[in-house]
């Protein structure tokens, strides 16, 4: 069982099943701010939505759907879907960050020398579907220098 909190106080257990690669501590988290999600064939919205992203130390990056309603005073949250952003990488991820926007979140993600934009609209049908804007640092090289092998040996 995970446990997610978010600023406000809510918290969210869950037994979040994302798939094997043998790396699966996660190191990162970041928990959307709450938006209505559209119903399909109706004007008026569903219950309060909001995205949980996690990265494992792989470097992958998972997007989890999560609901929630009150009816009678009881409050329900539900994990309703599961999407992989980011196939798993050498290079593993340093932070993410949700960025709410007029109409929709966009999730940052910064990994060594690149960040990477997921920009999600919330008055889409599919909110975990998104556009990935990535950049690269111009002056960022993964290796300073070169040591000839007979140096080392």
């Amino acid at each position: 069982m995970n446990r997610y909190s978010q600023a406000q106080g809510l918290e969210f257990e869950v037994d979040w099943k994302l798939p094997d690669s043998g790396a699966g501590i996660i190191t990162h988290v970041a928990w959307s701010p709450w938006f209505d999600l559209p119903k399909p064939n109706s004007s008026k919205s569903a219950n309060r939505t909001s995205i949980l992203a996690a990265s494992r130390m792989d470097g992958s990056v998972h997007l989890g759907l999560i609901a929630h309603s009150s009816t009678a005073g009881a409050q329900k949250i539900q994990f309703s879907a599961m999407r992989e952003l980011l196939p798993p990488q050498r290079i593993s991820i340093a932070k993410l960050v949700w960025i709410r926007r007029k109409d929709g979140l966009i999730l940052a993600i910064a990994r060594n020398g690149m960040l990477t934009l997921s920009i999600h609209s919330s008055r889409g049908p599919e909110p975990l579907a998104s556009q990935l804007i990535t950049c690269r640092h111009n002056n960022f090289s993964p290796v300073a220098g070169s040591v000839p092998i007979q140096d080392i040996c």
